[in-house]
């Protein structure tokens, strides 16, 4: 802030500057004349910070008496604010909420590729000439640099000079730290230049990118949905808030949605639509084209730096009054936001897995609240925290008539249990004959499962080890297609060891079952049946709307895959929708493995046209799968909040989850420890009823990932001001420790999953 004893006369312009770094701290800068009619808050700026040029963005002005004493501001990369102040406000929340730099706030705000590096370039001097001629040590580190940039006279940038130098000795390849330290000692000897190399600036003032899709909206006002309250439909766009659960299978929902849309676009206010998976985003932008007149922006990370640039500068500009994404498309910087909707908003897809871990969702609400827009929440089964807060008035819940007519034409359910199934086998007598039964009758045949590849692990008969990777210390999962291992957490591959590594035994066989195992079996069964399988691994641009229609045109006869295949666009021809592990989630500890049961379940009963439908299970009366075909689901959710309410958890309390890694596992133990000791000493101090629970530390489930040990602590607390003073005390305690070195830490605050 400003000095309040300086006289104005002698006050000086001070920036307060946030670096993309995740630091939860701020800067300060003198601004150069140059800059002084120029410089906003949300703009780039290059500056000083540990001997290096880094980029910020400025959060405020200030003006100090003596700003001589702090390093100037570099250089000014943008002509206009990227943010303005309510998106500044909202990373600061970010930050503050989630645990995490404002730093890296606001990257998550902002688009890829707008943190400038800056690149170092170094020349020999004549004194440095002269020191290599002199020098008789040949197998001085310092005399090889000087003598490669003696060869070069125009100087070579660090990268170049980083590949000469380790050419030919693999031994010393990645030693950028080793050879920055040098060079930094042969530019303090006046041997070597270095000059700082600015790249162009990144943001571009061209139109928005031409995959845009423009559509046409109607003119005139356009007649309320059938199905909406009036006074919904009245209130998109209005500038007053309200938080909506829109209850109703999606096919029910979107032509509710479209209104709503067109109401808003009417009112000249803008729209942002979140979708779970980037599968969606094509179809709804086709939707909108087909009776719909503005231009559509589309913001997710299966765009390249450039396009997701495009897209985020054409909102920001005002060039597109819609963006339809997924999770990030909620920072996309609209002008006017008046309607907001979060579409199938249970999906735990809507949570980042990466700093900062913001609920999209949870963004939503807030942005809807500061702009005063309607916020539209759509759901099959809404999530527990989202039915509580219908129930405490917090939300208005809007229930679609019919649902329960609707909810996949009534299909025939049947429950298998797997208990009486013989040993190893992933499929039952009863489904293979419903296959059998349905595939003769020339009717579709869907089955799920959620695994990708061959099998779930290469197991020693022997001894019982399975292969697990080197780094993560997880099952590597066997593709039979590759004929290779490949861990799903870090990418590594391998090939299958042709012994145990454990006890050198040689009967390793498969254990478990995949999407790619299970196409094999099945076409083993019916060869002349045409199977098409749908998972991470095969999927492409629109491949999941295309293997349904596929099927639905009866040109394949079965489509086998994940999860993923609920995305997509509904099975049209009553046949048998087979669920092979109705189940799965009760296999992790989770305390929402019930709700995700719950879901799952109604999710394949919507998915489908009539017919058939079979849930293979290990616990056939389980109330989650139960009261997931009953028409009327609030049975499930009163028991469920129950359960919740009895044992602590969401949304009864707040949770947090903070990860200690270390490459060394006595370092991560001992720091993880004291942090735990530290939050206690805080919670202690206080007086909160109920108390807060600290839990742990302990192991994670997966104790080692990416080379690094993982220790765990989960906080539950009764509301949110208590965690985050738990989580700060506890953390800054720690982080200002001698023994923290090499040691980094995760926070995960409202967690999705605890395992």
């Amino acid at each position: 802030m400003n000095d309040p004893t300086v006289d104005p006369k002698d006050a000086r312009p001070v920036a307060e500057v946030v670096l993309f770094k995740h630091l939860d701290r701020v800067f300060h800068y003198s601004v150069p004349e140059v800059f002084q009619d120029r410089l906003e808050p949300g703009m780039r700026v290059l500056v000083p910070f540990r001997n290096r040029l880094r980029t910020g963005i400025v959060t405020r002005r200030l003006h100090r008496a003596d700003p001589a004493q702090l390093k100037p501001i570099q250089n000014l990369l943008d002509s206009s604010p990227l943010l303005d102040r309510s998106m500044m406000a909202l990373a600061r929340w970010l930050s503050e909420y989630y645990m995490t730099g404002w730093g890296g706030a606001m990257k998550a705000i902002l688009p890829p590729g707008l943190e400038v590096k800056v690149g170092s370039h170094y020349r020999v001097t004549a004194a440095g000439r002269k020191a290599v001629s002199e020098s008789s040590r040949k197998g001085e580190p310092s005399r090889g640099i000087l003598a490669i940039l003696e060869q070069s006279p125009r100087g070579l940038r660090l990268e170049a000079l980083l590949r000469r130098t380790t050419a030919g000795n693999p031994s010393r390849q990645g030693g950028t730290g080793r050879l920055s330290r040098s060079l930094s000692a042969l530019v303090q000897k006046g041997w070597v230049d270095e000059t700082n190399v600015l790249p162009r600036p990144r943001v571009s003032q061209t139109p928005v990118a031409p995959s845009a899709t423009t559509v046409r909206f109607p003119d005139g006002p356009v007649p309320p949905p059938a199905f909406l309250p009036e006074d919904l439909y009245q209130a998109a766009g209005s500038g007053r808030f309200e938080t909506v659960c829109l209850e109703g299978a999606p096919e029910r929902s979107r032509p509710e949605v479209l209104g709503l849309i067109s109401a808003t676009i009417l009112r000249k206010r803008s729209v942002i639509l979140l979708v779970p998976e980037i599968d969606r985003v094509a179809g709804w932008a086709a939707r909108i084209e087909n009776g719909l007149a503005e231009t559509v922006g589309v913001l997710h990370s299966g765009l390249s730096e450039r396009d997701r640039r495009l897209q985020w500068e054409g909102a920001r500009r005002g060039d597109v009054s819609i963006v339809i994404g997924t999770r990030l498309a909620v920072f996309a910087p609209l002008l006017n936001p008046g309607l907001i909707v979060v579409e199938e908003e249970q999906d735990p897809a809507y949570k980042q897995p990466e700093s900062p871990r913001y609920h999209a969702r949870d963004v939503a609400v807030l942005r809807g609240a500061h702009h005063g827009a309607l916020v539209l929440l759509t759901s099959t089964s809404p999530s527990v925290e989202t039915y509580a807060n219908i129930q405490s008035g917090k939300y208005r819940a809007v229930r679609l008539d019919g649902q329960r007519s609707e909810l996949a034409l009534s299909p025939t359910v049947r429950i298998i249990g797997m208990g009486g199934q013989s040993r190893g086998a992933f499929v039952s007598r009863e489904l293979l004959a419903a296959v059998a039964e349905r595939l003769n009758k020339r009717e579709p045949v869907v089955l799920l499962l959620n695994r990708r590849g061959f099998g779930g692990a290469l197991c020693c008969r022997d001894c019982g080890a399975v292969v697990r990777c080197p780094r993560c210390h997880v099952a590597m999962v066997y593709s039979k297609q590759s004929r290779q291992l490949t861990c799903h957490y870090c990418g590594t591959v391998t090939a299958p060891p042709p012994v145990c590594l454990q006890c050198r035994g040689t009967r390793l066989e498969i254990v478990g079952a995949g999407t790619e195992q299970a196409e094999e079996f099945f076409q083993a069964k019916f060869p002349s049946a045409r199977i098409a399988r749908l998972d991470r691994d095969t999927v492409r641009s629109n491949g999941v709307s295309s293997a349904i229609e596929r099927l639905n045109r009866s040109e394949i006869d079965m489509v086998i895959g994940t999860q993923l295949l609920l995305t997509g666009p509904r099975v049209t021809r009553p046949g048998l929708i087979g669920l092979l592990q109705a189940d799965g989630a009760f296999q992790l500890p989770d305390f929402r493995a019930g709700e995700q049961t719950f879901q799952l379940v109604r999710r394949v009963l919507n998915f489908s046209a009539g017919g058939e439908v079979i849930l293979q299970t290990y616990h056939p009366g389980h109330e989650a799968i139960a009261w997931a075909m009953t028409g009327d689901p609030r049975e499930f959710y009163e028991k469920e909040m129950a359960q919740r309410k009895a044992l602590g958890y969401p949304p009864f309390a707040r949770l947090a989850v903070v990860t200690v890694k270390s490459l060394n596992e006595s370092k991560a133990r001992a720091v993880a420890q004291r942090l735990g000791e530290e939050m206690k000493r805080t919670v202690r101090l206080g007086d909160s009823q109920p108390p807060v629970q600290i839990l742990g530390p302990a192991a994670a489930m997966r104790p080692r990932l990416h080379g690094k040990v993982r220790c765990q602590i989960l906080i539950k607390a009764p509301n949110s001001r208590i965690l985050h003073e738990a989580l700060r005390a506890g953390l800054n305690a720690v982080r200002s420790g001698s023994d923290r070195a090499r040691v980094w830490f995760e926070v995960d605050v409202d967690p999705q999953r605890i395992a």
